[in-house]
């Protein structure tokens, strides 16, 4: 019998090739397990961004004057209708305010069972605007379904003569006789509902890639140390076709040995040209102490990734977020690092920071009185002006109270209870998103003064609050009342003195006389007939 004995290295290879096998069906179930995982977060991302867009659309429905509505006819009669006006101001303030939405729209139904358009947010006279009648010819299944069923939905993304959108729609219904008035569209372009899509589910995803990419990385480093060789063609795949820029550097010289295909598009130089330079030279001059000093500590285990800066070929400089590590190749220590471009969420965080910065200017040096409210904990800011309105010196002495209930008086003007009136008020901004009136204000001294008061509702720091801004009338209710004193002085020494004054309209040539300047000429304005007559008739008399 000849029994043949493996070779040591036979052996080995041969258990190398088990732990291969295994390990790459590990990887692989790994990966189907992220591909379903992404695709359920995918989805499930979709379709809580559906849920949002479909509660924002009932919000916008809720705030809608049904009576508007109703007294629309869907022609171009309504183009000067104050109703017509006042819902296409109103929707294109929402549309501002929020950018995600492209378009703001009621629509209604022929008896043919035609979709047509009431009001859109678009600007009069624009491109896109869709005036009163205009017939969408393009109105999907989905939507003639709301109108016989009244029940709102979220569609698309679908594609019409506008664009391809993902819309909300909510039926407008007359509570009292449940007539279906209209149906309120809000559409959301398509392209952005991909980046909305991309970007809700970016945390979980990104941890998904970093732990995979960690998987992989771990499996070449294991594979590079038995048999290099074996495992190129595959570590070549996976490094060539990573979505981050990778450079190998030598962790003792810090020249570049190798880059994928990512990090030549990053910096804008090829292959040859990466590999000339050293790790210090990717970097603008600025940065690169501290960057390196980063490497270090990562490299220590004190942090996971680093916030940098890569200068490309042409000048350019792109954030990056970088995580970096040791391996070993052929015997010698090298550093890798996996740069993730993050340009374009430091240039919308910049963004941000100014638009913040703008709205504080803007607040602190209004010089009318502006106090931002919470709705059970009360005042948390206010500007100067706010203060000197009051009789303040810090805002310490407004936070966290009410000026309807801590600064106002019992009752206003009509001795209309103030908290009753106050009430409405707040009732109304819910509904309406906004509401202006007159307010009488007491100070701390027991002063009192007008203010014309508009509050609104807005997002602060992601919660909803409520933004008062208010202007003092003090003066000039003052002056009216002395003009209103005046007036009835004049009418009782008119009436004292027996005078007969008359009005002549010289544009339209009218007279318009008084029962006193009648009696003067003893006559009346029944047997004259009336109190105005023309220019001709009173030279004739």
């Amino acid at each position: 019998m000849h029994i043949t004995v493996p070779m040591p290295e036979t052996r080995e290879a041969s258990k190398l090739g088990r732990k291969y096998f295994l390990f790459t069906a590990a990887t692989m179930i790994t990966l189907i397990a992220a591909v379903l995982f992404l695709f359920w977060l995918l989805r499930s991302a979709d379709l809580e961004l559906r849920n949002v867009l479909l509660s924002e659309t009932r919000i916008v429905a809720g705030s809608v004057n049904l009576s508007r509505i109703s007294a629309l006819t869907g022609t171009e009669e309504d183009l000067h209708s104050p109703d017509y006006l006042r819902l296409k101001e109103q929707f294109s303030r929402m549309r501002a305010a929020n950018k995600r939405f492209r378009f703001i729209y009621l629509i209604g139904r022929n008896p043919d069972g035609s979709i047509f358009f009431f009001v859109d947010s678009e600007p009069a006279g624009s491109e896109n605007e869709s005036p009163p009648g205009q017939i969408y010819t393009e109105a999907s299944p989905a939507l003639h379904h709301v109108f016989q069923n009244q029940q709102e939905t979220v569609e698309g993304p679908y594609t019409d003569r506008w664009g391809t959108w993902v819309s909300a729609f909510v039926p407008l219904v007359d509570p009292e006789t449940g007539e279906l008035l209209a149906v309120l569209g809000m559409d959301v372009d398509g392209k952005r509902w991909r980046q909305l899509i991309i970007r809700q589910a970016a945390f979980p995803l990104g941890l998904v890639s970093i732990i995979l990419l960690l998987g992989i990385f771990s499996f070449i480093v294991l594979r590079s140390r038995a048999r290099l060789r074996l495992s190129d063609k595959r570590y070549r795949q996976l490094f060539e076709e990573n979505n981050d820029a990778i450079f190998i550097a030598d962790l003792q010289t810090r020249k570049f040995v190798d880059c994928n295909k990512r990090a030549q598009t990053l910096t804008g130089r090829t292959k040859q040209e990466i590999l000339s330079m050293f790790a210090d030279q990717l970097h603008p001059e600025d940065v690169v102490v501290e960057t390196m000093e980063g490497f270090k500590r990562q490299a220590s285990g004190e942090l996971k990734t680093i916030d940098s800066q890569v200068l490309t070929k042409d000048g350019r400089r792109l954030y990056v977020s970088i995580n970096s590590t040791i391996l070993e190749i052929e015997g010698k220590a090298h550093l890798m690092g996996v740069f993730r471009d993050v340009t374009e969420g430091k240039d919308a965080e910049k963004a941000l920071k100014a638009s913040e910065e703008k709205f504080r200017s803007l607040f602190e040096h209004s010089p009318d009185g502006v106090l931002l409210i919470h709705p059970q904990q009360g005042i948390f800011d206010c500007n100067a002006a706010a203060l000197k309105m009051f009789g303040l010196s810090r805002k310490e002495e407004l936070m966290d109270k009410h000026i309807g209930i801590d600064f106002s008086p019992d009752t206003q003007p009509g001795n209309v209870p103030s908290q009753a009136l106050r009430r409405k008020y707040i009732e109304q901004v819910y509904q309406k998103g906004v509401a202006s009136f007159e307010w009488v204000y007491e100070r701390q001294d027991k002063s009192t003064f007008t203010a014309e008061v508009v509050l609104s509702t807005v997002t602060y720091s992601g919660e909803p609050v409520l933004q008062a801004v208010l202007r003092d009338i003090s003066t000039r209710k003052q002056i009216e009342e002395a003009l209103r004193n005046s007036e009835a002085q004049l009418s009782n020494a008119v009436m004292i003195a027996h005078l007969g004054p008359w009005v002549y309209d010289v544009i339209n040539d009218v007279f318009t006389f008084n029962d006193a300047f009648y009696a003067i000429f003893r006559t009346t304005a029944e047997q004259v007939g009336g109190y105005t007559m023309s220019g001709a008739e009173y030279a004739r008399r």
